[in-house]
C-alpha cells in the first residue's frame, strides 16, 4: 500500500522470503517486518532501514541479514533488530561467521531487543569492538508497544509456530495539515509559526493560554487548531506469519490489528490441506481471510505461499477473499509485492465456502 505519507511492500513474491518494506516517504528512514531474502532491495534502501522487526529466526525471515550487513558496513549508524527472546545469540552467531580484525576503525552497531513476558533485555554489538556483545541491559516491560515515536508506534502480539512466533503492527501518527482556503479566508500568512503549531498538536492539545507568534501578534494555539488544522488518521499496517490456527490467535491478530488500512498476512496452504497446515503451525487461505475479517483490515495482502501451489495461487486468492467477504468487511486481497495492478480473481466455488 502507498499513501502520500508511507510506502509499504513485500520485497518478494507471494512465494518469496517474508520481508515487508515501509518506507517513512519524506523522511529517509524505513522499517522492515522480517528480514528473508533482500536481493530486490537497493542499497539505497537498506541504508535507510533503522529497525528491523523479526518474527522469529527460521532462515526464511532472517537470511537477508549478510545483505543487510554488507550494505551498511561502512555506515556510521546504529540499527535496532527487534524480535523474541534468543535473537541476540542468532545476531551474534550471523556476525560471528566473519572476521573482523580491521573493523576498529569502523562505527556500525546492532542494537538487539528482545521482548521477555515482563522485560526488554538490550545487548549492543559494535565493529569498534569486533561485534562482541556488550553487556546485557534489562527494561522493565509490559503491554505491547515495543516502539513509540511521535511519528509512530509498532506493536505486537505473541504468535504458535511450534516456537514463539511475533506479529507486528505498524500505526502511523494522525496526519495533521493546515486548510489553506481557511487560512486564505482567515487572512493568515503561512510561515514557521504552522510548524510549530503542528508540533504542538502532535505532543496533545494546546495548554490552556498557550500563543502563536502570527505575523507579529500572540494568537490563542487551541483557536488556531479549531479554525485551520485538519486532522486525518495514520496508517495502520499489520504482519501476521507463521502461525497455527487456534481461538488465541484469531484474538491476538483481532486485537493487534484492529481497523488496520492493510493486513500483510501468510497464506500458506489451501483449506483443503487443512491438516498439514495444522501439522507445520501454518495457515491456510480461509483462515488468513477469517483473520482479516475478525479484525476488520480493510485490506487483505497475501504472502508465504506453500511451493506446493505453484500455478495455483489464485486457489490461494480465491479461497481468503471469499472468507474475508464472508467476515462483512473488505472488497480486495491481494498478493502482489508492489502496488497491485489487478484485482485477485473471484474464486469458483471455492472449498472455502463448504469448510467455513
Amino acid at each position: 500500500m502507498q499513501t502520500k505519507y508511507v510506502n509499504a511492500f513485500l520485497v518478494n513474491h507471494a512465494r518469496g522470503d517474508p520481508a515487508l518494506f515501509i518506507d517513512l516517504l519524506g523522511r529517509s528512514r524505513a522499517i522492515m517486518f522480517d528480514l528473508g531474502e533482500v536481493f530486490r532491495l537497493e542499497r539505497g534502501e537498506l541504508t535507510r532501514v533503522s529497525d528491523l522487526f523479526i518474527s522469529h529466526t527460521h532462515m526464511d525471515h532472517f537470511f537477508g541479514f549478510g545483505t543487510l550487513l554488507r550494505a551498511n558496513w561502512g555506515q556510521d549508524r546504529v540499527i535496532t533488530l527487534w524480535g523474541p527472546p534468543g535473537l541476540a545469540r542468532n545476531v551474534f552467531g550471523a556476525l560471528s561467521a566473519y572476521t573482523w580484525n580491521l573493523a576498529s576503525q569502523t562505527t556500525l552497531a546492532f542494537r538487539v531487543r528482545e521482548a521477555h513476558p515482563d522485560h526488554l533485555s538490550t545487548t549492543l554489538f559494535s565493529s569498534a569492538d569486533a561485534f562482541a556483545p556488550g553487556p546485557t541491559e534489562r527494561l522493565p516491560h509490559t503491554g505491547s508497544v515495543l516502539l513509540a515515536e511521535p511519528e509512530f508506534t509498532v506493536t505486537f502480539a505473541r504468535l504458535d509456530h511450534k516456537i514463539l512466533c511475533l506479529a507486528f503492527c505498524f500505526t502511523h501518527a494522525d496526519h495533521l495539515n493546515v486548510d489553506k482556503q481557511r487560512l486564505a479566508e482567515a487572512g493568515l500568512p503561512e510561515g514557521p509559526w504552522i510548524r510549530d503549531l503542528k508540533t504542538m498538536l502532535a505532543a496533545g492539545d494546546p495548554a490552556e493560554g498557550a500563543t502563536l507568534r502570527v505575523a507579529g501578534v500572540e494568537m490563542p494555539a487551541a483557536d488556531l487548531a479549531r479554525r485551520l488544522v485538519v486532522r486525518a488518521r495514520g496508517e495502520k499496517i499489520a504482519y501476521v506469519t507463521d502461525t497455527i490456527f487456534s481461538d488465541a490467535t484469531l484474538a491476538a491478530v483481532r486485537d493487534m490489528a484492529q481497523e488496520s488500512d492493510a493486513l500483510f498476512c501468510e497464506c500458506a496452504y489451501a483449506h483443503a490441506d487443512a491438516d498439514r497446515a495444522a501439522a507445520n503451525h501454518h495457515l491456510t487461505a480461509w483462515q488468513a481471510g477469517t483473520m482479516a475479517a475478525a479484525a476488520r483490515a480493510r485490506d487483505l495482502r497475501l504472502f508465504h505461499f506453500s511451493p506446493l501451489y505453484v500455478g495455483r495461487e489464485s486457489e490461494l486468492t480465491g479461497e481468503a477473499l471469499s472468507a474475508f467477504r464472508r467476515g462483512g468487511r473488505g472488497p480486495k486481497a491481494r498478493n502482489e509485492p508492489r502496488p497491485p495492478t489487478r484485482r485477485a480473481p473471484e474464486p469458483p466455488a471455492s472449498r472455502a465456502a463448504e469448510s467455513g
